[in-house]
């Protein structure tokens, strides 16, 4: 029998465990293997992942280098101007192309702009079918009105496939709100309290943007994050400080803040106009360039500047003394010439005849001239005039008169029928001969206007001189006249014809035979009155003006005469500078249209032969001056028998009339010399100016004043309004030494930022040895200084707006706080006080005017001129103004459809008789009645007042809102231009089977 195996046998369980172990192996081997290919895969994946975004990335990279050419290209070049697709109006562009910026050439203002997006002639109104979103929810929010959509770019490869699409998009960063830098000299200061020693306060320039009217909860003078802005490079790191944190107390005009704030905005010192050549011109080193005159006011604002920086107590520093300089020093002026007269302008002047018998016949024979006489002068200039010569000497003013007709005395008596007829007539009695002075070679009427010393005069304060006496015997000119606080001369003892102080007035005796009856007054023909104003010591005669041309007709009194002793005036002249109440009844420029026409600083002012009529330039009618009676009202034609005293009939010698702006008096009684009288025009400079604007207080001989800065700077000789593309200020002078500059602090005009700056040592040096009208000089420090939070004037912002025109705000900021009684002024003493979203007229002397108590409506029964305006010279404004006026300005931009291509464009009028486009912003928003108006309470107190206590504003007064104001504020900051870029770029890769693989975004600052 054959044995069997069984499954127990060692042989059996050997070969098994060969089996497991070779599965295992087997098993482990393709499990290895899995592994292994299972890494190559992903290794493989991750590595074409990484290529994919490299390449992604590569192509955003790509549509950068691209965008840079492009802005480089189109917008690199100075004359050429950016603005945003919203300013072709709402209607013109698509929504989603409203942020596109677009690039004009002022050298071919007709051409199509170049949108600085990727595509080529792509239309903001017809956008392609293919677009790449480049600022969404991430950037933007929800709101896709703010996204902003580019056309996309193609990029194939070598079979023709799509491996990648890009598009950027550049953001014009100069039509935002700037963030910004605080200024140098501001961040010197830990606790930014303002200080009159800072430029940007003490000549009211605005160096930085008014953030507070976007973000309530911040305040650059208390708050602890005003000195972190210098740090902030984002809007989220913006929004990170506490005072800007994205809340409820944002007030950015329904605008994104993406879209409307930029952490900084530059902007490069070049210019937009063709003629200007390139770089813009200092006008601090090389003030020549402009005339040989305005150099020297440059230079003189300059040595002030320096004199009172040194002074010993705030009311030195605060407080201005000017020397008069009149023709003796200006010389010969030709129309249009910039020159600096400081000297009071005769305003007011009256001189009454009469000749007339005097009783007793024995002891006057012949007949009688007999005067009165008052004149009033008016400081106009925002600084106290000084009425001492170089040497100390008390200065008083004196009038040289010539042009007085020879007068004829008639004797009329009447016929059968009752007709007037002329029974008998004296020989001509020559009023000129008779009251000349025999020292003139003119055979000139002179009256020494003798004044009080112990009386400043004080800024806007005008002047009365009344009566004449003389100590000569017999009765001869020189005559004087005393000061006083009236215009009633017939209460004055001063009367022509008085000897001494116990003198009787019996009138100059004419050598002519008298007669009884009644008696007439005649001239043959018209004649000229001229009058001399000279400034005169003891020692020394100096012309101040002259004015020639008041044509008169010929003297013909009243048809029936007049007693033979009446001793009142009947015939005269009475002549007034024009003022604002003599522009009543103009629609356009109510009691504004005297500063329309006519700068009434002029030395030798023009005189048509119609001069008594309303001063037209245009059409060469009237003078600055009109003929008048009653004290105030014009006369059709300047007859001298107008200005009479006569009983029971109408007297046109008025003492008393209130409505002149000017006038101090009432009566005997002083309650009218208060401070609320007081109304200066015009400011001379007394700082370095770092704003061109600031010049609108130039004179130019003979033309329209406040040329700098408002639409008509255009008209006349010189167009200033040119400058704006043109010129700039540093604040750097030609007595600086090296030593002055501290490039830690930045220059002196804190808008200004340099870097690269050569070694300053050697750089002033070079330029101050350089002609101040060295044109290539002029532009060097425009190579390596740049404008901070340049704003462009060509932007659609609101928001920006509000930011850029709320930026002048003052801090415990300094002022004379003149007493209410001004004739003492031991108590005179310095205050402080703050506002915010301010326009100043008076730049630069506004702490000498800027108290202004207020005006009563009425003095007992008589109105009383409104003049509280006149002497503060700045206006605030609340946040919802503000609001108004940026929008107006933003719709009406909208509304002209392209961008200003200059300065020059931007501030002239838009057509003709309606003003510029922020002329007529003003005018829409603050005068929607036709006339600003003056809140009396707000001006002066921060809250506002009832309605019907405020009062119409003057045309053209200090409290005027005008273009120059704001742009003495804000203009250094403006520009059509902006050089400050943000770029968005984006690249998307694919698959050559057409999936998207990778994506990445680029966003540069340029």
């Amino acid at each position: 029998m054959t044995p069997h195996h069984t499954r127990n046998s060692p042989n059996n369980r050997h070969g098994g465990f060969a089996l497991v172990l070779a599965l295992m192996l087997m098993a482990f081997v393709l499990l290895l293997l899995l592994s292994v290919t299972t890494l190559v895969q992903v290794e493989t994946r991750a590595a074409t992942t990484s290529l994919q975004t490299l390449q992604a990335r590569e192509s955003a990279r790509f549509a950068l280098m691209l965008a840079i050419g492009e802005l480089q290209k189109h917008a690199g070049p100075d004359q050429r101007v950016t603005a945003r697709a919203e300013i072709l109006g709402d209607s013109n562009f698509d929504p989603s192309a409203r942020f596109w910026t677009g690039v004009w050439d002022t050298t071919d203002p007709t051409a199509a702009p170049t949108w600085l997006v990727s595509g080529v002639a792509v239309d903001p109104s017809n956008l392609p079918t293919k677009t790449m979103q480049l600022v969404g929810t991430g950037s933007a929010g929800s709101d896709t009105t703010q996204h902003v959509y580019a056309p996309t770019l193609e990029i194939l490869d070598a079979n023709g496939n799509v491996s990648d699409k890009i598009a950027w998009w550049i953001s014009d960063e100069g039509v935002k709100a700037s963030i910004g830098k605080l200024p140098l000299n501001l961040r010197a200061n830990p606790n930014f309290v303002a200080d009159t020693s800072m430029p940007a306060l003490s000549t009211m320039l605005s160096s930085s943007q008014g953030l507070e009217d976007l973000f309530t909860d911040y305040d650059r003078f208390t708050s602890n994050d005003a000195q972190s802005l210098e740090r902030i490079t984002s809007i989220k790191q913006l929004i990170g400080q506490n005072d800007f944190k994205d809340n409820d107390q944002w007030n950015l005009s329904s605008e994104n803040k993406f879209h409307a704030v930029t952490p900084y905005s530059l902007g490069v010192l070049s210019s937009v106009s063709k003629a200007a050549g390139g770089l813009m011109q200092d006008l601090s080193l090389f003030p020549k360039l402009i005339s040989s005159e305005f150099e020297t006011i440059i230079e003189r604002a300059a040595a002030i500047a320096d004199a009172k920086s040194t002074a010993a107590t705030s009311i030195e520093t605060l407080r201005q003394f000017v020397a008069l300089r009149g023709l003796a020093d200006l010389g010969t002026l030709t129309d249009g010439q910039i020159t600096d007269p400081v000297a009071p302008i005769l305003s007011n002047i009256m001189m009454g005849f009469t000749i007339t018998s005097q009783e007793l016949v024995s002891d006057n024979p012949n007949f009688v001239l007999r005067a009165r006489f008052f004149c009033e002068f008016w400081n106009p200039f925002s600084h106290t005039l000084s009425m001492n010569s170089p040497d100390g000497d008390p200065i008083d003013l004196e009038l040289e008169i010539t042009g007085l007709p020879e007068v004829t005395i008639q004797r009329i008596g009447t016929d059968a029928a009752g007709n007037f007829v002329i029974s008998n007539s004296s020989a001509p009695i020559d009023l000129q001969t008779l009251m000349s002075d025999p020292s003139s070679s003119d055979d000139a009427m002179t009256i020494r206007l003798v004044n009080d010393i112990n009386e400043p005069w004080l800024p806007g304060r005008s002047k009365n001189w009344v009566g004449i006496e003389t100590t000569v015997d017999p009765v001869r000119s020189p005559y004087q006249s005393i000061v006083t606080e009236n215009k009633q001369w017939e209460d004055n003892e001063n009367t022509l014809g008085k000897t001494g102080s116990t003198g009787q007035a019996a009138g100059i005796d004419t050598g002519e035979p008298r007669f009884p009856g009644s008696l007439r007054h005649t001239s043959p023909e018209e004649h000229t009155l001229r009058i001399k104003i000279y400034i005169k010591t003891d020692s020394d005669r100096q012309l101040l003006a002259d004015l020639d041309g008041f044509v008169y007709e010929p003297v013909s009194t009243r048809s029936s005469g007049y007693g033979n002793k009446h001793a009142n005036m009947t015939f005269g002249y009475h002549i007034m500078l024009r003022e604002p109440h003599h522009s009543n009844d103009n629609i356009e420029y109510p009691r504004g249209l005297w500063l329309h026409d006519h700068d009434p600083r002029s030395p030798i002012p023009k005189f048509r032969d119609d001069w008594y009529l309303d001063n037209d330039v245009e059409e060469n009618t009237g003078s600055p001056y009109v003929a008048v009676i009653n004290g105030l009202s014009p006369i059709n034609s300047p007859e001298p028998q107008r200005i009479h005293q006569t009983f029971n009939t109408e007297n046109t010698i008025n003492s008393d009339r209130f409505e002149r702006l000017l006038d101090r008096s009432i009566g005997l009684n002083s309650s009218f010399n208060k401070l609320w009288q007081d109304a200066p025009l015009f400011e001379l400079l007394r700082e370095r100016p770092l704003s061109l604007a600031s010049l609108q207080h130039l004179y130019f001989h003979n033309e329209r004043p406040f040329k700098v800065g408002n639409s008509w700077g255009d008209k006349g000789t010189i167009n200033t309004l040119s400058w704006f593309d043109r010129y700039y200020f540093s604040g750097l002078s030609r007595i600086d030494t090296p030593e002055d500059y501290d490039s830690e602090l930045g220059l002196p005009n804190p808008t200004l930022l340099s870097y690269q700056f050569e070694d300053p040592t050697t750089a002033i040096t070079d330029w101050q040895a350089a002609n101040t009208d060295d044109a290539t000089q002029s532009m060097k420090l425009a190579q390596s200084a740049v404008v901070m939070n340049r704003f462009n004037l060509n932007s659609t912002s609101v928001a920006a707006w509000k930011a850029v025109l709320g930026g002048l705000r003052i801090n415990d900021w300094r002022y004379l706080d003149y007493p209410e009684d001004t004739s003492d002024l031991s108590t005179l003493t310095v205050s402080q006080d703050s506002r915010v979203r301010m326009f100043a007229r008076f730049s630069q002397s506004l702490g000498e005017t800027y108290k202004a108590p207020k005006t009563p409506a009425f003095e007992g029964s008589e109105p009383v001129a409104p003049s509280a305006y006149y002497r503060r010279g700045a206006r605030y404004f609340d946040a919802d103004q503000m609001e108004a006026f940026s929008l107006e300005i933003v719709r009406l931009i909208k509304e002209k459809g392209t961008p200003f291509l200059s300065m020059e464009t931007f501030l002239s009028e838009q057509t003709k008789g309606n003003g510029s486009l922020l002329e007529q912003a003003i005018a829409t928003v603050f005068a929607p009645s036709g006339r600003q108006k003056w809140d009396h309470q707000w001006e002066t107190e921060g809250t506002r007042g009832p309605v019907t206590e405020m009062i119409d504003i003057d045309h053209f007064s200090p409290g005027f809102l005008t273009q120059a104001d704001v742009m003495t504020a804000i203009g250094p900051m403006l520009s059509p231009r902006s050089d400050t870029f943000k770029i968005r770029a984006r690249g998307e890769s694919f698959s050559p089977q057409g999936s998207p693989t990778g994506s990445a975004t680029i966003e540069a600052t340029l």
